[in-house]
């Protein structure tokens, strides 16, 4: 019971997530130039894909994310792991 409970959770957490970025970077493709949203993408992988692109606020972002992650038990390198998983599974591009 206590196992499914927590698939249930992570389910959840990532909907939240998923949900969030789309609202955060949703607003960010309305009034600038960035990629469209498509509601599967993480924070955390939409951070990976501009740090590994090299952009300033993605580099600035990813590192409190992946600090946190860490400490949380992830391995490191968080939004860069989550972003290359995004575009393994056809989430991003």
């Amino acid at each position: 019971m206590i196992a499914r409970l927590k698939v249930v959770i992570k389910a959840i957490l990532v909907g939240l997530d998923c949900f969030a970025a789309s609202l955060l970077f949703g607003v960010a493709y309305l009034i600038t130039n960035t990629d469209p949203v498509n509601g599967r993408q993480t924070i955390s992988g939409h951070i990976g894909r501009a740090a590994t692109q090299g952009l300033r606020w993605g580099l600035i972002a990813e590192t409190p994310i992946d600090w946190l992650f860490g400490h949380l038990g992830s391995a490191p390198l968080h939004c860069r792991r989550t972003y290359a998983f995004e575009v393994r599974h056809g989430i991003q591009s």
